[in-house]
Order: structure tokens, then C-alpha cells, then sequence
């Protein structure tokens, strides 16, 4: 059995699927297997993606992938709902000058959407599928994007008219009741969460009890009332009135004595009871801020056998302000009350010896009546500002009461909730919870090293600060003036050759960006080959064109000389019917006619054999069309068979040349 013939046949029929395939991906002859595996699977997957997406004009398998690949461009873009003023409307069999605007159209509108994938239009003609590929993906995904958009957009349009025109449904109203039931607790715990505003006092200089007794000062200056000045100003003003009574004469040293003695040791009274009564206030404050650092504590680690006695402790030291506070607000008041009883004591005194003196102890008498009422009025003033400052203390000593109580409140909450969460952890979990406080005191550690490290970053930027403004004052000495001057000359030297150097290397960059163009201009393989596909289907549609004008020529000839011969024979029937009967009345007209019909006979005959002459000049034409037809079809498939094995040998000569590198 002879199965060459067989054999060939077979290679034949591999070669000519294989070459069919690779035209209806618009793929060269010449490509390999493996790009045309991998194209062929890259289509398949835009193929899927279209069909999942909702166009099932894909699935038909008699439309060629660019006809669906150009229709799937389209209507992509025309689902994503954007608005373009871009004519985007694709058709069965259009021409090829209508997909060529269509596809310059779609990458005008890819552009116009800001697609992350740039596409050019001679890609969507030479079907480029590694650059279709993720443009289809970016499509895909808007359409199922604005689709999905779309589909909630009418459920929720959908079920505001359903809830306009029907009746709720149970389920709704349980909710709402449920709602309505839960909003009272939901509005407690908002309105217990919510944030507060607490004005903050700009920070004081110093800290600790230095700086609350800064505040009770500040807070004592906004009354109109200097602590620090009160023993002083009491003292200056009990020398004036010492030394206007002692210009006021001899006769009265005894009762002048008398008097300053008393007034002495009232304005030191007031004074040691002003002083009291501050220092007082700023040990209330200290202790105040001790219970509250005692409670922070307690809030931040809870130890449950200690919590009693610090809550203890915290209610005495409370007490013990609040007495101690009183107390001496009490006691400054009844040495006020003192002061004036002896004033009047003394008022009364002096009334009764200025009886028996001169007019002129009466005017100084009513001096010192008055000068006592101003100091009356001073120590009431006085009296008023500690009033209202002792106000102010006990203000921020319940201001404090009440924050010691929410803490324990919360303190109290977090005892509850670590004793449910104990009671909670099993013994497995222990360890779990072991881990969790150590991780906690981590934290509160790595806290206070951050707060520590701030601190010293603060301290060292404010020395450098200092070292800096150091430098800045103190100017360089000459020698160091002298060699930064040397630096600047050197680096306006290398400063002038580095802008030298980058105008060369911008004219060199100008150069090669001139090369590039005149290298891109050089089409590459890819492009010839799209080039070349692109003039065949040119040529094509140009000679179906022409075929098809031929036809209507040679339709319209046919069509002419059928209607000449027509109209001939018409008018011979009419020149026929007309000479008929006048011709047979003598035997002159019937020779006559017969010489007419004889004539017309032979006319007809010659343009008959004129006609078949042509007809079969046009039939030997054809035939020797047909043989040269014959002729380059044999030329063509020489030419594919020598292409064919011109590739063949070029991937041997490759797969030697890998082998001789692999061996070298």
C-alpha cells in the first residue's frame, strides 16, 4: 500500500486549518504555535467575559472575532450609562470603512471615560488581544458595576411605592415597635456618651501645688483682691495713722498709744488670719488633687481590698478640708468682729475725753472717726472678696466631690464588669487572661516611655534651638570665614560645570529623542504585517467593488443592445404592418417588398454573425484568464509552501542557536 499520497494529504489538511485559524484571528502565516494558542485563549476569555456580562451575540459561531469584538466594544460602553456625544452604533455587515470610524469612535469614548488602558485603533483592527484583553476586563467590570447600581436604585424605587400604596407589612411593624421600644435606652446611652465641652484654663508655669496656688491667686485677682500685699498694705496704713496722731499733739500720746496698740494688733490679726485662711485653701487644693490622683490610680489599676480604704481616706480628707475651711473663714470673722467692737470701744473713748479738749482734738477725733470708717469699709471689702473666694473654693471642692463620685461610679461599674468577666474566664483561660493584663501593663509602660522620650526630644530641640541661635549670634572666625569662602567659589566652580554638562545632556537627550522618531517611524514586522492586511482587505473590497461595477457595466450593455434590437423590431413590425397591404395590390411593390425582406434578412444575419463573433472573442479571452488564474494559484501555493518552510527552517536555526549558547 502506498500512503504517501495519504500522508500529504493529511499534513495538507493540518497546514491549511492551522493557516485559517491564524487568518481569522488576523494572525500571519508565519506565527508560531504557541502565539496562536495563546491569542486563540486570550479571545476565548473576552468571549466568556462578554457572555457573562449579557452580550450573547458572542456565543454565534458564524460572526468573525472582530465583528464581535468590535460589538462588544460597544455595547459596553453604551451599558455603562455615560455620557458621550459619540456616535457608537454597530450594525450586521457593515464595511470596512464603517469599522474603521467605529473603532476610532470607541477609543475616543475609552478616553473620554478615563479608562487606565490606553487603546489604539489599528490594535482594535489587527485584533492586538493582549492589549483588548484588560480593556474588556475594565468594561466588563463598569457594566456590572452600573448594573448592580441600577438593580438597587430600583429595588429601593420599588419598595418607596410599595410602602406609598399598600399596607405595612408585620414584619415592619414589629420592627418599628421594637424601634420605638429600644430608642428610650438608645437615647440614655447617647446622651451618657456624648462629648462634653470643658473649657481648660491656658497651662501655668509650674507644677503641682505651686501651680493651684497660682490658679486660687489668679482666681482672687479676678475679685480685686493681692494676698501677697495684704500685710503689707495693713502695716503701711497703721504708720499713717501712727504718725498723724503723733502730729496731732502730746496731750493725747496715752490714748494714741492705746489706739495704735489696739490697731496694731488688729490689722496682725487680720493679717495672720488672711494668711491662714490662703494657706488653708491651698492645703484643701493639695489634697483635693491628691484624691484625685488617688482615684486615677484606683481607676487605672484596681486592686479590690484596697478600694475601700482609699474611699475612706478620701471621705476625711474632705471632711478635713471642708472644716478646716470653714473654720478659719469663721475665725476671720469673728476677729473682724472683734476689730469692730474695739473700734467702737475706742470711738466711744475718745468721745468722752474730747469732751474737755480744744476744738482743735475735736476736728482730729473726727479725723480719726473717719479714717476708722474707711478702714471699716476696707475690712468690709475685704470680708466680701474672702467671701466670694471661699465660694469659689467650696465651688471646686464640690466640682471635685462630684468627679470623685463619678469615678467611683465608674470605678465601681469596672469592679462589676472585671467580676463578671472573671466569672466568666474559666481556668483554661487564665493564662489567656495573664497574658492580656501584662500586654495592658505593657502598654501603660510603652506609654510613659513615649511620654518620657517626648519630653527628651522636647529638652534636646530646645538646646539645639539654643545651640543654633548661639551660632547665629556669634559670627565665624576669620579662618573658618576664609575656607567657607574657598567652599563657595569651589561649588560655584563644579556648579557652573554640572549646568554645562546638563546643557549637553539635553542636547544629547534632544538627539536621541530625534532618533527614536526617525526609528519609530520605521514600521516594525507587527505593523507591516497589519500594513499588509490591511491593503489585502483594501484590495478586496476594491476589486469586489470593481467586480461589481463591471457587472452593472456589462448588465447595462446587455440591457442597451437588447433594447436596440427591440426598438429595431418594432419599427420593421410597424414598417411591416403598414407596407403590407399597399405592397401586394401590383406586383412592382410585392418584388419590392421582397427585396426589403431580403435586405433585412442579410442585416440580421451580419449583426448575428457580428455578435457571435464577439461572443466568442470574449470566450478565448476567458479562457486565457482562466489559465493565468491557474498559473498564480500555482505561484501562490509555491509561495505559501516556500514561506512555509522558511519558517520552519528559521525555528531550527533558532532551536541551533539556543543549543550552541546552552553548549558554549
Amino acid at each position: 500500500f502506498d500512503l504517501s499520497n495519504g500522508t500529504a494529504s493529511s499534513m495538507f489538511d493540518e497546514e491549511q486549518a492551522a493557516a485559517d485559524e491564524a487568518e481569522s484571528l488576523h494572525l500571519s502565516l508565519d506565527s508560531s504555535k504557541e502565539t496562536i494558542s495563546e491569542q486563540k485563549d486570550k479571545y476565548e476569555q473576552i468571549a466568556e467575559m462578554l457572555v457573562v456580562a449579557g452580550y450573547f451575540r458572542a456565543r454565534i459561531a458564524r460572526l468573525k472575532p472582530f465583528d464581535k469584538l468590535l460589538g462588544g466594544l460597544a455595547w459596553c460602553i453604551s451599558s455603562t450609562a455615560t455620557d458621550l456625544d459619540i456616535d457608537l452604533f454597530f450594525e450586521e455587515e457593515m464595511n470596512l470603512g464603517l469599522k474603521i470610524r467605529l473603532g476610532e469612535n470607541i477609543v475616543r469614548a475609552l478616553r473620554g471615560m478615563k479608562c487606565p488602558f490606553p487603546l489604539q485603533p489599528h490594535q482594535i483592527q489587527g485584533l492586538d488581544y493582549g492589549a483588548l484583553f484588560p480593556v474588556f476586563q475594565w468594561l466588563v467590570a463598569q457594566v456590572m458595576a452600573v448594573r448592580k447600581d441600577m438593580g438597587d436604585a430600583y429595588k429601593r424605587f420599588a419598595a418607596y411605592q410599595f410602602s406609598q400604596h399598600s399596607a405595612p407589612m408585620p414584619e415592619d411593624v414589629e420592627r418599628d415597635e421594637k424601634r420605638a421600644s429600644a430608642r428610650p435606652f438608645f437615647e440614655l446611652l447617647h446622651n451618657a456618651y456624648r462629648p462634653k465641652r470643658r473649657y481648660r484654663r491656658r497651662e501655668l508655669v509650674g507644677k503641682g501645688a505651686n501651680a493651684r496656688e497660682l490658679h486660687v491667686q489668679s482666681v482672687l485677682l479676678e475679685y480685686g483682691r493681692d494676698v501677697k500685699t495684704s500685710v503689707a498694705e495693713a502695716k503701711e496704713q497703721k504708720k499713717k495713722q501712727s504718725s498723724a496722731a503723733a502730729a496731732s499733739g502730746p496731750s493725747r500720746q496715752m490714748s494714741e498709744a492705746e489706739a495704735e496698740r489696739k490697731a496694731e494688733a488688729e490689722a496682725r490679726a487680720e493679717a495672720e488670719a488672711e494668711e491662714k485662711l490662703v494657706e488653708a485653701a491651698f492645703s484643701g487644693l493639695r489634697q483635693i488633687s491628691l484624691v484625685d490622683e488617688d482615684a486615677v490610680a484606683v481607676e487605672g489599676k484596681i486592686d479590690p481590698e484596697k478600694e475601700k480604704a482609699v474611699a475612706m481616706e478620701k471621705k476625711k480628707k474632705e471632711a478635713a478640708v471642708k472644716s478646716e475651711v470653714a473654720k478659719l473663714v469663721g475665725m476671720n470673722r469673728n476677729e473682724i468682729e472683734k476689730a469692730s467692737e474695739v473700734y467702737q470701744a475706742s470711738a466711744e473713748a475718745v468721745q468722752a475725753a474730747g469732751a474737755n479738749t480744744a476744738k482743735g482734738r475735736e476736728e482730729t477725733h473726727k479725723r480719726e472717726i473717719s479714717k476708722l470708717k474707711k478702714q471699716k469699709k476696707l475690712q468690709e471689702k475685704r470680708i466680701a472678696a474672702l467671701e466670694e473666694a471661699s465660694a469659689v473654693i467650696f465651688e471646686a471642692v464640690e466640682e471635685a466631690r462630684r468627679e470623685l463620685e463619678e469615678k467611683r461610679e465608674r470605678t465601681k461599674r469596672v469592679e462589676e464588669e472585671i467580676e463578671k468577666i472573671r466569672a466568666l474566664v474559666s481556668d483554661d483561660s487564665s493564662s489567656d487572661m495573664t497574658a492580656l493584663m501584662d500586654l495592658v501593663a505593657l502598654n501603660e509602660q510603652l506609654k510613659a516611655q513615649e511620654a518620657e522620650f517626648k519630653a527628651h526630644c522636647k529638652k534636646q530641640m530646645e538646646e539645639w534651638q539654643e545651640e543654633l541661635k548661639r551660632l547665629q549670634e556669634n559670627p565665624f572666625p576669620p579662618e573658618e570665614r576664609e575656607r567657607l569662602d574657598r567652599i563657595e567659589t569651589l561649588f560655584d566652580t563644579e556648579k557652573a560645570k554640572v549646568d554645562r554638562l546638563q546643557s549637553l545632556r539635553a542636547a544629547k537627550s534632544r538627539e536621541v529623542a530625534a532618533l527614536k522618531r526617525q526609528i519609530d517611524e520605521v514600521p516594525t514586522r507587527t505593523e507591516l504585517v497589519q500594513y499588509e492586511r490591511r491593503f489585502v482587505e483594501l484590495y478586496e473590497m476594491v476589486a469586489a467593488k470593481l467586480e461589481e461595477t463591471k457587472g452593472y457595466y456589462t448588465k447595462y450593455n446587455a440591457v442597451t443592445d437588447a433594447l436596440e434590437f427591440t426598438k429595431r423590431e418594432t419599427s420593421f413590425m410597424q414598417t411591416l404592418q403598414e407596407n403590407f397591404k399597399p405592397s401586394f395590390k401590383n406586383d412592382n411593390g410585392r418584388e419590392q417588398f421582397n427585396k426589403n425582406m431580403q435586405a433585412f434578412l442579410d442585416g440580421v444575419k451580419a449583426t448575428e454573425a457580428k455578435v457571435d463573433s464577439k461572443r466568442g472573442a470574449e470566450k478565448s479571452r476567458r479562457e486565457k484568464l482562466m489559465e493565468e488564474y491557474a498559473q498564480l494559484a500555482e505561484r501562490q501555493r509555491k509561495y505559501f509552501k516556500a514561506v512555509k518552510d522558511f519558517q520552519e527552517e528559521c525555528n531550527r536555526n533558532e532551536e541551533l542557536q539556543n543549543e550552541a549558547r546552552r553548549e558554549a
